[in-house]
């Protein structure tokens, strides 16, 4: 099966209804050729489906079809069916090594000695991830994010930094060479 979508976006409704859509958005046009309407196509439930009568084979498809499943982590995503689901699809027919973990609230932390999150204290993540890194993950951490009063686009730094690491790691380019396209065409 071919890949549709560079991505997936996992997430709360609850407590990320206004980032995911603001994360999209900025990873399909960050660095975007002229020419192109997008660099990136990103799954995102709320853009992508339409009304059908088998909701979750719908999203089975998308999560096949993707190259990668950004995770937005929270204590709401963890607790989220939605996104246990997702993430167990994934791991039934795709490597760990291609989720990207984007914190949005809670704690996430890593026990060296264990090789894995120390589950005691990380709520942000949902358990359908224990034992399945064996080394600490990188992710971006975006709680800051959360307060309303903030500003969700590109002309802000932390957001753009955010945009481009995640940019950079699904296009497959690094991020200075994807950063240096978006001075020259942003």
């Amino acid at each position: 099966m071919r890949a549709e979508y560079d991505a997936f976006i996992s997430y709360s409704h609850a407590l990320d209804g206004k980032l995911a859509p603001a994360i999209q958005h900025a990873i399909e046009v960050f660095a975007k050729p002229w020419y192109r309407v997008r660099r990136l196509r990103l799954f995102r439930d709320q853009t992508n489906l339409s009304i059908a009568p088998d909701l979750w084979n719908r999203i089975e498809e998308a999560l096949d079809r993707s190259q990668y499943l950004v995770v937005l982590a929270s204590p709401e995503a963890a607790r989220s069916r939605w996104v246990k689901k997702e993430i167990t699809h994934w791991l039934r027919s795709k490597s760990p090594e291609r989720i990207l973990i984007v914190i949005t609230g809670g704690e996430i932390v890593w026990q060296e000695g264990a090789g894995d999150f120390d589950w005691e204290k990380t709520n942000a993540l949902p358990m359908e991830l224990a034992d399945v890194f064996t080394r600490e993950p990188l992710y971006a951490d975006m709680r800051w994010a959360s307060d309303p009063t903030h500003q969700l686009t590109i002309r802000d730094p932390r957001f753009a930094q955010a945009i481009l690491s995640l940019s950079a790691t699904i296009a497959g380019k690094p991020m200075d060479e994807l950063g240096g396209e978006a001075v020259q065409i942003g």
